[in-house]
């Protein structure tokens, strides 16, 4: 793809590719417009076969990361609940932030150093200890390129 520009590789905001910003140029539609639930409502089935979820929901989110970070925590827990946070970056120092901002009773455990990962050992002694109305873990935390061990951090 030649695009004319120097390439920027960093999480956002991206270079488009022109063909991309041609389709972003044309007229937006309604959101109760017709053509728009049908086309939103293919999407949505589309997602769910890629996340594996096609019994389940799924939200898209028009806004930032944060922001569906907010909405998963205060749509789970009220004030006085406790949660577990898993960092192993800068998104769980965020969520530690949104949780303490509704006051909730937050456990957090941290990396020693960014680019380690959280071990499901830590997870499961923290289990064992209290029960969690929520738990949160960043699959992938861009500031740190650091894959969380979901799987493993799950069976805990």
């Amino acid at each position: 793809m030649k695009i004319g520009r120097p390439l920027l590789m960093i999480p956002g905001p991206i270079i488009c590719d022109p063909e991309v910003l041609r389709a972003l140029s044309k007229p937006t539609l309604s959101h109760v417009s017709p053509k728009f639930i049908e086309i939103f409502s293919k999407t949505l089935k589309g997602l769910k076969k890629i996340f594996l979820t096609e019994k389940g929901e799924i939200f898209v989110v028009a806004g930032s990361g944060t922001l569906a970070m907010e909405m998963a925590i205060v749509n789970i827990c009220e004030s006085g609940d406790n949660v577990l946070i898993l960092s192993n970056g800068y998104f769980g120092e965020r969520f530690k932030e949104i949780c303490e901002r509704y006051n909730l009773k937050v456990d957090y455990v941290e990396v020693k150093e960014w680019g380690e990962n959280i071990q499901p050992e830590t997870v499961r002694e923290k289990m064992q200890r209290k029960e969690y109305k929520a738990v949160t873990l960043t699959h992938v935390d861009t500031s740190t390129s650091v894959s969380a061990k979901v799987k493993e951090i799950g069976k805990s």
